[in-house]
């Protein structure tokens, strides 16, 4: 797999590293009542705003309840759906495109395995665009992404509804 090449193996260890940052269920504060400082949220080793892009920041009010509820839910990679493999939606028509979509199953392969290993237990962080559309983050884990990469999602805490 990945792990024969010097350089995959430096993936694979900052791999791990962002792994861990997505299993504990981390929520946004503020330091104040005004609501305009915000700290936390989502990682362990990183404080970022709640508001996507350098640009797009400012200290208004936010909807940090709405945010943590969606970073709250722990979820699981379904056991039955990691064993097939993503499709790509384009043609691979020429090599470059081969080869990139080949590196990006056997990360994703690696991902997941390691997820699983280490408990198949996680959060997804969210964070806001400037327009207050929430998104998850994560490239190989993700709730806003591919038809493949929704259906490896479960809740780890499921309810019967009647």
């Amino acid at each position: 797999m990945l792990a024969n090449n010097q350089g995959n193996s430096t993936k694979i260890t900052e791999l791990k590293q962002k792994l861990k940052l997505i299993t504990q269920e981390l929520t946004y504060t503020t330091t104040h009542a005004s609501n305009c400082t915000f700290i936390g949220g989502g990682y362990l080793t990183i404080q970022e705003h709640p508001i996507l892009g350098r640009h797009n920041n400012h200290q208004e009010k936010q909807a940090l309840d709405a945010i943590n509820i969606m970073q709250n839910i722990e979820w699981e990679l379904c056991p039955i759906a990691v064993k097939y493999v993503e499709k790509p939606k384009h043609d691979l028509d020429t090599q470059e495109k081969k080869v990139a979509w080949q590196q990006h199953i056997d990360m994703s392969t690696t991902v997941y395995q390691e997820m699983m290993d280490a408990g198949n237990s996680f959060w997804l962080s969210c964070r806001f665009d400037f327009r207050g559309r929430m998104y998850t983050q994560g490239h190989y884990i993700n709730l806003q992404s591919t038809g493949y990469k929704k259906s490896l999602l479960n809740f780890k805490h499921r309810e019967l509804i009647k």
